[in-house]
């Protein structure tokens, strides 16, 4: 994409297209909307702190206005003022799909002329990775976390920069917590910067306190009174009392009392008592869902028949059931009646737009999403949240970083609950219990920086020369524990991208231009050395998922025969692979198979297939946006459609350029790459091979490998 940093227009230029839309229908309209947020009445106080504090901290709930306006009342209020000789505020964002939709909603509130977004002729755009629109008058540009962090590698001084926003740092991803303490150091050598940090939940005495006692404003939200209820709630309205989630023989190992009498308030029906003895909360209950729904728009009240649904669902897979079986249902599927749409960070452009949209009289959107509807955008006409209570969090097993879906914070419930009483009363059902709430919960998510990988970090310390890594981490609001800096500056080491003076290699500055793993990106930057793309972006995403084989207790015999069935030596990689490829075949050839019976006669798993492809994409677009692998303008088009389309690209697979893959059939070589990405974590047979070492050691291997 192209960098932020384009030939500036002058900020004469800039103001005169600014005063003269002050004046057009357009703009006052949009204006009196924006006049009625709870923002909007803290202006001249934001404005006023911003100019004298070079930090501002600023907390507004859910729904008051602040991404969207305290952004824009810095741009109108520099292009106000004759003096002013640059402007450039920069909002960074968690998500992509904020970044996007965000900034066109921004753009329109600055009376953009239609079609001009991200042009000459617009004030805004955005910049998120494989997607830029931004221009020499863009004075305000929305972006990912990661576009700012890649600005900071090429002008360290962010000369271009007058504001910076950092929104969403109650999320605590490594990235943002990064940006914080690059952030505090640039201020010293930019008195003239002003940065503004926003969150919607956030400690704000401790985050003052990081920025030397800055100012804190608070924003009341403009938000109504939610009716919330919990998993007993939901069985007991719906009459669900089936066995659900567990078996005879997980009562037996867990009892017969998974949910006492004493953990339930209120008073519910024996029906309902016998069913939450056995139920799982920790699993997605669908058909719970389902019933809940089928109850909502059988007794909704009048005048509400339109109000949106929004479910939140762990991820994509999630997502993908829920919306399938909701599509095989003959209530839901009759688009006269309901409209479901798909909401995923990894997804942008049409398809989400329809989120934001009212639908036509008579028919009721059903939203599913992750997280990122928590507070990363808002969607106005929702009076009514089911909330699984689940999302992905990354963690780190096996020396292997992986997804996994874990129970959220009080805080998130609280957010999610939250998004119910935007527009009027609302309710809201979580599907787990109030027991679970109250003394199970953490209350705040634990920052990342405390329980992921740094070499990521430690990485791009050094690519923006901040000197030593243990320095500039134990300057974090959250410093990582002495003995993680330490591991991760080793596997640095282990992997070449230090030597041992600590000093960046230059497999080290290759590997620093990929966000991911780096025993991943090193893999990665092998392969488009040796030319054999396909099979390590393959297995490189496959290893961000447990596995692509079902996982069966009770047929685990014809799981372990399909699995053998496409096995490649002694690589679980390479069988996994191969697994793959025919699944590929069945849905790229003309005597193609219905993928789903393919799936279910190989005891393959669909939905992490498809995920697996999704990564795929994902991670291509990191190796062309680096620069190691070269596509012409229609690859990188075809490739950016796919990743705005997501969801409804789901039948395109990722393009591979065929230079990139001349060498893809060779396997020695395959398995030469990933054991140079892993090395020193392999294992290796003894020599009468009865046992597996690692360093000498015998070691167990999984009775789910093909060895």
């Amino acid at each position: 994409p192209r960098d932020a940093r384009v030939p500036r227009s002058s900020a004469r230029t800039m103001r005169e297209m600014f005063q003269a839309r002050t004046a057009w229908p357009a703009y006052k309209k949009m204006l009196a909307q924006r006049q009625q947020l709870p923002a909007y009445g803290f202006r001249e106080q934001i404005i006023s702190e911003i100019r004298d504090n070079p930090v501002v901290l600023l907390v507004g709930d859910t729904g008051c206005g602040k991404t969207t306006q305290v952004p824009q009342f810095l741009v109108e209020d520099m292009l106000s003022n004759p003096k002013t000789q640059k402007c450039q505020v920069v909002c960074t964002q968690p998500r992509r799909i904020s970044a996007m939709s965000i900034a066109q909603r921004v753009s329109a509130e600055l009376a953009d002329p239609p079609g001009s977004f991200g042009s000459d002729r617009s004030l805004v755009g955005y910049q998120v990775r494989l997607d830029s629109r931004v221009s020499a008058s863009s004075a305000l540009i929305y972006c990912t976390t990661g576009i700012l962090l890649r600005r900071l590698e090429g002008d360290r001084a962010l000369s271009d920069i007058t504001h910076i926003v950092i929104d969403e740092v109650q999320e605590r991803t490594l990235e943002s917590d990064f940006l914080l303490v690059a952030v505090r150091r640039l201020l010293a050598r930019r008195p003239d910067l002003r940065v503004v940090i926003m969150s919607a939940t956030v400690d704000a005495q401790r985050f003052a306190a990081y920025f030397q006692g800055c100012p804190i404003i608070s924003i009341p939200g403009r938000t109504f009174p939610v009716d919330v209820h919990y998993l007993e709630d939901v069985v007991e309205l719906t009459g669900n009392i089936g066995a659900i989630g567990l078996d005879e023989e997980d009562l037996e190992l867990g009892g017969d009392a998974l949910y006492p009498e004493q953990f339930l308030h209120g008073s519910y029906s024996n029906g309902t008592r016998r069913t939450l003895n056995r139920m799982d909360e920790n699993r997605i209950n669908y058909e719970l869902i389902i019933a809940l729904l089928e109850y909502l728009c059988s007794n909704t009240a009048e005048g509400t028949q339109d109000d949106a649904i929004l479910i939140f669902l762990p991820g994509m897979p999630e997502i993908r059931t829920l919306h399938q079986m909701l599509s095989a249902n003959k209530r839901f599927a009759n688009t006269k009646r309901f409209l479901t749409i798909p909401v995923h960070s990894l997804l942008a452009g049409p398809s989400q737009e329809l989120a934001f949209r009212r639908p036509p009289p008579g028919v009721r959107k059903i939203i599913l999403a992750t997280n990122i509807a928590e507070t990363g955008i808002t969607i106005p006409d929702v009076t009514t949240v089911i909330d699984t209570g689940k999302a992905k969090e990354i963690r780190q097993k096996r020396q292997v970083t992986m997804l996994e879906e874990r129970f959220v914070a009080r805080a998130n419930a609280r957010q999610r609950r939250g998004r119910a009483g935007r527009v009027q009363e609302g309710v809201c059902f979580h599907l787990f219990t109030k027991h679970r709430h109250d003394t199970m919960m953490i209350e705040y998510q634990l920052p990342e920086m405390l329980r992921l990988p740094l070499e990521e970090l430690c990485l791009r310390i050094k690519v923006y020369g901040y000197g030593a890594v243990d320095r500039f981490l134990a300057d974090a609001l959250d410093p990582p524990k002495p003995a993680a800096v330490e591991t991760a500056i080793r596997l640095l080491k282990e992997v070449g991208a230090f030597n041992e003076e600590e000093a960046l290699t230059p497999l080290g500055e290759h590997l620093a231009k990929l966000p991911i793993d780096v025993r991943l990106a090193k893999m990665l930057v092998y392969a488009t050395v040796f030319r054999c793309l396909d099979p390590i972006l393959t297995i490189a995403a496959a290893m961000s998922f447990k596995s692509i084989f079902v996982q069966s207790y009770d047929r685990q015999r014809e799981v372990d025969t399909a699995t053998n069935a496409f096995r490649m030596g002694d690589s679980d990689m390479l069988t996994r692979y191969n697994a793959y490829c025919a699944w590929y075949v069945t849905q790229t050839t003309k005597k193609r198979m219905i993928p789903i019976e393919f799936c279910r006669r190989n005891y393959l798993d669909q939905q992490t297939l498809q995920m697996v492809e999704d990564t795929k994409r994902q991670l291509l677009g990191l190796l062309i946006s680096s620069g190691l692998v070269k596509a012409d303008q229609a690859t990188a088009r075809m490739l950016m459609r796919q990743v705005r389309g997501g969801y409804r690209s789901r039948s395109m697979f990722c393009p591979i350029m065929p230079e990139a893959n001349e060498h893809a059939s060779q396997m020695a070589l395959v398995s030469s790459i990933i054991t140079a990405g892993l090395y020193p974590h392999v294992a290796r047979r003894d020599r009468d091979g009865s046992a597996w070492l690692v360093r000498g050691q015998p070691v167990h291997v999984h009775a789910s490998s093909v060895n």
